[in-house]
């Protein structure tokens, strides 16, 4: 199924420098992360992720939404 839109559509992605804050924005990419991405910790409304880890998160609900 294709769904619509791009990474940016469906994840607010806020780059802090040593941290990047990731907040899905669509009931597909609360979906999508609860299912591909282990349980990290939250600030507020926003999950904390090491930027060298974010790249392969966003590559990774990228391919699902090009196929």
């Amino acid at each position: 199924m294709k769904y619509k839109g791009d990474i940016h559509d469906h994840f607010d992605i806020q780059p802090q420098g040593t941290i990047a804050l990731v907040r899905p924005t669509t009931e597909w990419a609360e979906e999508w992360w609860s299912d591909n991405v282990e349980d990290l910790g939250k600030m507020g409304l926003y999950y904390v992720v090491e930027p060298r880890y974010l790249q392969n998160i966003l590559d990774g609900a990228k391919e699902v939404l090009e196929t």
